[in-house]
């Protein structure tokens, strides 16, 4: 006999459905039992089945939704989404989506219904963000007419336009607070997929003028999730240019208007709520400013100035305090800007009471339960004001320069003071900087510390950073350190131009003094003609004629004919009667011809004299003048030389400078603070974890023994981020070592304000001990995203620890989309832009995955009592150096510290005594009663030296002497 065939098998589900079935003919009078019965329905069939479902289960399931979704009960519809939600469209049911349009007029049913509390607002409109991404991802599908059964094929962009109307009303004039954040992320999720696919969408400037009127709702937490949907679309500024070229200008204008307003409309009585707000909108608007085309952001009409100087007027108002005037003409109101959009429960001076129309509370998020720890007040600190400052330098020192030679991974210089001193070789600042005497540290403004260094010049190749100018034999460094980070900079004096010769002034000049003078030497002596006696020429005029100068020649002497012709014209001025006046006097009486003959031989005979030996030594060195030559160039005696002249010539030496200029006190105090200063981020900072769960995995030691994954889920890693070498990386590591212990590379992604590093499971060791690496490094982190591939869903539990706030499971479905759900603990406000339920595509995950991320890390941060951003722990590390580390000095002791910051080693104190003026008491006992047992300072020389001259003073010993 054979055995009997085993019975067909009949799964629960089938047995329980049909009792459900029946329940729904019921009449009205048992509709409790009906909505029950509706419920379990959803709930039963939305449950991962180990057998599928038959297909006349499926069909009988697919006409309830059917039918319920139209019924004219609006309880029917309320209780189908609200059990159904998204998960509907993402469960592997087939023919599921054949009820889009069922589920499309139900969401738009509840959206229009003028009660807010009962109907499941947040579940329509998740399913309704969820839908965004079917348009995309089919070109047309078929899908039943609701109230028949008939079907129809309906085109992509018919379905995009149905799912958008109604996600845009919502963002306009939602009431309930949870349903209206869905409403806006789903607004951001549609901007980013369609700048992502390159589809010019008509309703794309409508959307963003949503976000932008979202910015002012009353409820402040959809306000925070419009700022984080306009930050996400930073990422896509480029495509948004080429179909909206003024749109990004247009972005920033309107933030700046946003922030303006709530700093006019809360300078008063703002919350710690509404001060996060403001400062978030303020790193949106600095974003869209350092990813915008310089020429755009510096475009200027008319009548209007430019984006970049409106910016600049909110971020300078909302430090020093704003006025009507001020903020009156920052830009264009919103209203200009969205004059075609209508907008309800938006606006908070429509609103003074925080309330809708109809008089009931708005907000329906769940409120923040506060921890015993929360009420602690925090450190009195304007959040604002110092943000806005922050952002301010920001700007000026990143916009068109970000990212730096470095990469993205650094903001500021590694360059500390010791680099490249000759005599110091440590890793890390050490107190022997405080010895060098070429280093001298100041505070500027009482805002930043500045570090003078001067070095030898080193010719680098290429001409270095003066490209081959001639320069002095030294450089100034100078190390700015403020509220935005740290900077380098590299001064050197320009003497002349590339083209001048290189050689020293002393050789340039006597080569230049070779080609004027050439071979010949020119005499000393040049022999006149009046040294030639010649024989006096014979006159050409007439005695009676009259000498002018028309008529005279190169011959003629007319001083001769002159007297000639006064001695002929007039004989009554003759001073001898019949002697002319041209006659050469007589000779004296004492002198005879033989005399005169003499002499005049005399003074032939020293002139060739004379002239034979100058012909005879004329080539001798002795006789040419020595020529002047220019002095050479001196190496500087003070090591400080350059940054003293250069100190002098920014006009920081002035007597008007002093009050905002002071020297630092050197101590081992100030270098450790300033280490802590130099550790402080200058942008935000987040650690994620990334888990993969592969087919089959439920627990933590087969979670975290994968050492490799799929090809999807490196695909989605690599759209996180780009690799960095831990070895060589030179930003923000989140706790991975560089000696490769916990892996070779990791994902890390950057922008201006931002870090993340990325802790994927699958790149970190784990054999041996390295399992408990692993487990230190995923666990400690506060957002987990995690991938799975396994049928069931995701629990917390599996990997059991402290942290995990939140966490973002992505389950990639058998279409090709992918399914989020995401995992919050109670005191988790929402945040965006993935909410719970939501369908994406594999070109927008990683972005959008990345944002929810970093946003969800922002909140959870929020949360810890005393938080502190990082522009308040920087600011908080700077004014206590500041406060602690100035050193108040006079002037003549300001200027003594600048022209030598440390006393070289040969200047010692002695004094000296004049024989006659006896002394009770040496210099020695006098420093003997000045030292201290403490540690002194580099300045304590100087110091001692002035106590000591004080001391002797008093004992009449005047006579002090520094040698």
């Amino acid at each position: 006999m054979s055995s009997p065939p085993p019975p067909e098998l009949i799964p629960p589900t089938h047995i329980f459905a049909s009792w459900l079935f029946e329940c729904l003919q019921l009449g009205n009078k048992f509709k409790r039992g009906k909505l029950l019965a509706y419920q379990l329905i959803c709930q039963m069939m939305l449950r991962p089945h180990e057998v599928a479902p038959s297909r006349a289960l499926l069909a009988r399931f697919y006409n309830v939704l059917h039918t319920g979704l139209t019924s004219n009960d609006q309880d029917v519809p309320n209780v189908l989404v609200s059990n159904c939600g998204p998960r509907f469209f993402s469960v592997p049911l087939p023919g599921s989506l054949l009820l889009i349009l069922d589920f499309i007029t139900a969401a738009g049913t509840i959206i229009n219904a003028v009660d807010y509390k009962e109907p499941p607002r947040a579940e329509a409109v998740s399913i309704l963000g969820a839908l965004l991404s079917l348009p995309n991802h089919y070109r047309e599908l078929p899908v039943l007419q609701p109230g028949c059964l008939t079907t129809a094929q309906i085109q992509s962009d018919e379905l995009k336009d149905r799912i958008i109307d109604l996600l845009l009303k919502a963002g306009k004039r939602e009431p309930a607070g949870l349903a209206r954040c869905v409403a806006v992320s789903s607004i951001g999720i549609f901007l980013y997929g369609e700048l992502t696919h390159g589809s010019q969408h008509p309703k794309i400037k409508e959307a963003i003028n949503v976000l932008l009127g979202a910015l002012m709702c009353v409820n402040k937490k959809v306000a925070k999730v419009a700022s984080d949907m306009l930050m996400l679309l930073c990422d896509h500024i480029d495509h948004l240019l080429d179909y909206h070229p003024h749109m990004p200008k247009k972005i920033a204008e309107a933030i700046a208007t946003t922030i303006s307003s709530l700093i006019q409309s809360h300078e008063s009585s703002k919350s710690d709520e509404e001060k996060r707000l403001i400062v978030l909108m303020m790193f949106c608007m600095v974003e869209w400013c350092l990813r915008m085309p310089v020429p755009l952001l510096m475009e200027t009409s008319d009548s209007e100035r430019s984006c970049l100087h409106k910016v600049f007027r909110v971020l300078h108002s909302a430090v020093t305090g704003h006025s009507s005037s001020s903020l009156s003409r920052v830009s264009k109101s919103l209203a200009d800007f969205m004059q075609d959009t209508d907008f309800n429960n938006i606006w908070e001076s429509q609103v003074p009471d925080r309330r809708p129309a109809n008089g009931v509370a708005i907000d329906q998020v769940p409120e923040i339960p506060k921890s015993p720890l929360s009420s602690v007040p925090k450190t009195e600190t304007d959040i604002v004001k110092l943000a806005a400052r922050t952002l301010m330098t920001h700007l000026v020192n990143h916009l068109g320069h970000f990212p730096m030679g470095l990469g993205a991974a650094r903001l500021h210089t590694t360059v500390q003071e010791h680099n490249d001193l000759p005599d110091i070789t440590e890793d890390d600042l050490k107190p022997d900087i405080f010895s060098a005497p070429n280093v001298q540290l100041f505070i500027l403004n009482h805002r930043c510390l500045i570090s003078f260094v001067e070095l030898p010049a080193v010719d680098a190749p290429g001409g270095g950073v003066t490209a081959g100018l001639t320069t002095a034999r030294t450089v100034c460094r100078i190390i700015v350190r403020d509220l935005s980070g740290k900077y380098c900079w590299e001064n050197s004096v320009l003497y002349s131009p590339p083209w001048c010769t290189k050689e020293s002034s002393r050789q340039n000049a006597q080569a230049l003094l070779n080609v004027a003078t050439g071979h010949e030497l020119e005499p000393l002596l040049i022999q006149e003609d009046s040294d030639i006696s010649q024989p006096a020429p014979s006159p050409r005029r007439k005695p009676s004629e009259l000498p002018v100068f028309e008529t005279t020649t190169e011959v003629d002497d007319n001083l001769n004919d002159v007297l000639r012709y006064i001695g002929e014209t007039s004989p009554e001025c003759l001073l001898q009667l019949g002697r002319p006046l041209n006659i050469p006097a007589p000779l004296p009486e004492a002198l005879s011809a033989p005399a005169e003959s003499d002499l005049t031989d005399m003074v032939q005979q020293q002139t060739d004299a004379e002239l034979g030996y100058y012909s005879k030594h004329k080539a001798d060195y002795s006789m040419l003048a020595k020529p002047q030559m220019p002095t050479e160039i001196q190496d500087p005696v003070s090591p400080f030389q350059m940054c003293r002249m250069l100190l002098d010539q920014m006009g920081l030496l002035s007597w008007e400078k002093r009050c905002h200029f002071d020297l630092l006190k050197k101590s081992d105090k100030l270098l450790r603070e300033m280490k802590n200063l130099d550790a402080q981020r200058c942008r935000e900072t987040h650690k994620i974890a990334v888990i993969y769960v592969a087919e089959g995995q439920e627990d933590k030691n087969s979670i975290l023994s994968n050492s490799g994954a799929s090809r999807a889920f490196e695909d989605f890693v690599a759209g996180l981020g780009w690799e960095i070498d831990l070895e060589s990386h030179q930003g923000f590591l989140g706790g991975l070592q560089q000696n490769k212990t916990t892996g070779d590379t990791a994902p890390y992604y950057a922008n201006s304000t931002c870090e993340v590093v990325f802790h994927v499971s699958t790149r970190i060791p784990c054999s041996g001990n390295d399992r408990n690496i692993k487990m230190r490094h995923l666990g400690n982190d506060e957002v987990h995203i995690v991938w799975s591939e396994h049928s069931r869903d995701y629990r917390r539990g599996i990997i059991p620890t402290e942290f995990g706030d939140v966490i973002i499971v992505i389950y990639p479905l058998t279409n090709g989309l992918f399914r989020i759900q995401i995992n919050r603990k109670p005191e988790v406000p929402y945040f965006g832009p993935l909410f719970d339920g939501a369908i994406v595509d594999h070109l927008v995950l990683p972005g959008l995955v990345r944002a929810t991320a970093i946003n969800a890390s922002r909140i959870k941060r929020s949360l810890l009592p005393y938080f502190h951003a990082f522009y308040e722990e920087r600011a908080k590390c700077l004014e206590a150096i500041i406060q602690q580390h100035t050193e108040n000095t006079t002037f003549e002791e300001f200027a003594a510290n600048v022209f030598a910051p440390v006393l070289p080693n040969n200047a010692t104190i002695s004094d000296v005594f004049l024989p006659s003026e006896p002394s009770n008491s040496s210099l020695s006992e006098v420093l003997q009663t000045d030292t201290t047992s403490g540690q002194l300072s580099p300045n304590t020389t100087r110091q001692r030296g002035r106590r000591v001259q004080s001391a002797l003073w008093q004992k009449g010993l005047d006579n002090l002497i520094f040698l």
